[in-house]
């Protein structure tokens, strides 16, 4: 993913883009772990505000099931859930291992990380409104995704 250029000359990279619940805003999630807003007619960084400053980096994120919500995925093994409106962010589960890609099942209230360990590819679940961590299972192997 290309860096942008920002403030300064320092640059982000983004990991995720989160429409607001009435489609107007726009949620920018950047690696370094801020989260910005702006509106849909503004949206640039000189119209954007800071919404959340989670402190670590972000992998991924995506929108929650519930309105206003989203699922921010740190290097650092956490998943936060993240009130898009207010900014305040909990932790959700801090027990994941080296994971570099989230998924969300909203019909089953379901996380799905992809996590890569010493002992490969693996999935783990975690239940969206408990934050408890169900099973970890192999991830099918690399070959599968070198063919497609």
């Amino acid at each position: 993913m290309a860096a942008r250029p920002f403030a300064a000359g320092a640059t982000a990279r983004w990991r995720a883009l989160i429409l607001s619940p009435n489609a107007l805003g726009i949620d920018v999630v950047q690696q370094d772990g801020v989260v910005l807003r702006s509106t849909r007619d503004n949206a640039h960084r000189a119209m954007a505000t800071v919404q959340a400053t989670l402190g670590e980096l972000v992998v991924a994120a995506a929108p929650h099931p519930d309105v206003a919500k989203a699922l921010v995925l740190t290097a650092s093994g956490s998943l936060f859930l993240l009130d898009t409106e207010t900014g305040i962010a909990e932790t959700l589960c801090d027990a994941l291992v080296d994971p570099i890609a989230l998924t969300i099942d909203a019909d089953e209230r379901l996380a799905a990380v992809l996590g890569n360990d010493d002992a490969g590819y693996q999935l783990t679940l975690i239940e969206l409104d408990s934050g408890i961590v169900g099973a970890t299972v192999p991830a099918p192997p690399d070959e599968l995704y070198t063919k497609m």
